[in-house]
């Protein structure tokens, strides 16, 4: 008696951690719209939105462009209408279950979850460590979150999926607000009573449904997940992801697989891995790939690069070997020869032990074309530089500086390990004094750069646009007390760049230091010049928002 007791205690125990399935949340025809807001919509930056967009019964959708909406704008019409209608019976039927609540409060990172309902009494935050729902190798493993009041997410904090969990199937139920904090990744659908905001370089695979208040974006990418969306009647069809043109593909789903795995999966749809970041997690197994950006089921160019994140463990880094697929990328903004400039090109395997790495060096006009340079003990001009070093090799090339007449233009770094990287050295052939520039890691948002034009000082910078597609880069000049300067716009061709002093091109910044914010930019660089001649190098910053 007493053993079956003790069996009966454990079988009580372990029901106790099972958490009730649930049924998914009928959105009606809100599950057509990746954003939908009852008050406004607003956008700055570059945010790609697959899916439609919405707002009722306000009329404001701001932003669009330089923001990209694939798909449709329905701005306080029948069909947005319909949709904050739906919205609202949705939010109730979440907010309104009551089997098998799990509790949680503060912050759920780091944590894994289980299909099933999951009850907050006030705020709930992923603010430290990763969040994993596991879908338990269920694809329609459902996850309801009821959250009282709040919803945020700090800096670079991510919601992962593992073991067929769908970001369609996952709902956030937020009494109040939600804020999907900076350069953090985020998965399901987000039905706020108020508003919802992303903060700059935000990403979201679900929906942002603000029932009351706004939608703020800010650089993001919102994917509309891929659940069969419901026609309202009358109203507009099922919204369908574009497929892909001939030179496109979507980014597929990565999570869970080896460097090497994913590597391969990238490769064959002729696509490149850039840069990969260690992320501590004791939740997901060494090696594999906790997130990525851009997220699965974005529709990109073939030859874009797509960032990982691998998890590590929480104490210490785990060592990345090199990948035949594998293609970290960097940028050298500015590349000049003649007219009294040469530059230096130094690439160096920092890795002391392993396999050869190769790497490529390509370079580009200001109008974006191929752009040849004459470098010492190549055979005539060159717009592609290539080699393989091995363990704590390095090499370097050189322009040769003797043309009367300048050619410029910018350098784009890839290679198949993380092992390998560099500096650029701009050397004036007049004086020898030079100028040390280190690759440059291109900026997913905005950049801002300090200037000081006074005392004789000043500044020269280069842009570079990394798009293949023409950017208009909006630029704003602040003083040091964050007044107003002046602001203006550079206009470059896909895979474009320009150089310019600042005061030249900026009278109204002469005798003055403060800030420029430069707002669709992939790399910047900022060169400083003394009275006497003398030159640095200051790198642009990401803008934290």
């Amino acid at each position: 008696m007493k053993k079956l007791s003790v069996v009966l205690l454990y079988a009580t125990l372990a029901a106790s951690l099972v958490v009730a399935a649930q049924a998914p949340v009928n959105l009606g025809s809100a599950a057509n719209f990746a954003v939908l807001a009852g008050a406004t919509v607003t956008n700055t930056g570059a945010t790609q939105v697959t899916g439609n967009l919405g707002v009722s019964p306000g009329t404001a959708v701001t932003g669009f462009p330089p923001g990209i909406v694939t798909g449709t704008i329905f701005a306080d019409d029948p069909t947005s209408a319909q949709a904050i209608a739906d919205l609202s019976t949705a939010f109730n039927d979440a907010a309104g279950r009551t089997v098998g609540p799990v509790t949680v409060a503060g912050n759920i990172g780091g944590q894994t979850l289980l299909p099933g309902l999951y009850k907050s009494t006030s705020s709930l935050a992923v603010s430290s460590g990763t969040l994993t729902l596991n879908g338990q190798g269920n694809a329609n493993a459902v996850f309801i979150f009821q959250i009282a009041s709040s919803l945020t997410t700090t800096t670079g904090t991510q919601v992962v999926l593992t073991n067929g969990a769908q970001a369609a199937n996952v709902f956030w139920q937020v009494g109040s607000s939600a804020t999907l904090g900076t350069y953090s990744a985020f998965v399901g659908t987000i039905m706020a009573y108020q508003s919802i905001s992303l903060a700059t370089g935000a990403t979201l695979n679900g929906r942002a449904l603000a029932e009351i208040g706004a939608v703020t974006l800010q650089g993001n990418t919102v994917v509309l997940s891929g659940s069969p969306p419901v026609t309202p009647p009358g109203g507009i069809p099922p919204y369908n992801p574009p497929q892909p043109c001939a030179t496109c593909v979507v980014v597929p789903n990565l999570e869970g697989l080896s460097l090497n795995a994913a590597a391969q999966l990238l490769s064959n749809l002729g696509l490149l891995i850039g840069t990969v970041l260690n992320s501590p997690s004791s939740s997901v197994p060494l090696g594999e790939v906790i997130v990525e950006d851009p997220i699965v089921g974005t529709v990109v160019q073939k030859g874009s690069a797509v960032n990982i994140w691998i998890s590590a463990s929480p104490n210490s880094p785990v060592s990345i070997p090199p990948c035949v697929s594998l293609s970290p990328e960097w940028v050298i903004p500015q590349v000049a020869d003649g007219a009294g400039w040469k530059t230096e090109i130094y690439v160096v395997n920092t890795a002391e032990i392993g396999s050869p790495a190769s790497f490529t060096l390509n370079f580009y006009s200001d109008s974006g074309q191929p752009q040849q340079f004459t470098f010492q003990g190549t055979a005539g001009p060159q717009a592609t530089l290539s080699g393989t070093l091995g363990p704590s090799q390095s090499t370097v090339f050189r322009t040769l500086g003797t043309a009367n007449v300048s050619t410029e233009g910018w350098a784009d770094f890839r290679t198949t390990s993380v092992a390998l990287n560099g500096t650029a050295v701009y050397t004036s052939t007049n004086d020898n004094t030079q100028v040390t520039i280190p690759f440059v890691i291109p900026a997913a948002g905005d950049l801002i750069l300090p200037f000081d034009n006074t005392l004789g000082y000043g500044m020269g910078i280069a842009v570079v646009n990394k798009l293949t597609t023409s950017q208009t880069v909006q630029v704003t000049i602040l003083d040091q007390n964050a007044l107003p300067i002046t602001t203006g716009t550079v206009n470059l061709s896909g895979l474009g760049h320009t150089s310019f002093d600042l005061a030249g091109q900026y009278p109204l910044t002469a005798n003055k230091l403060g800030v420029v914010i430069f707002k669709g930019a992939g790399a910047i660089l900022g060169i400083r010049y003394t009275p006497e001649g003398a030159f640095t190098s200051e790198p642009g910053f990401p803008v934290v928002e």
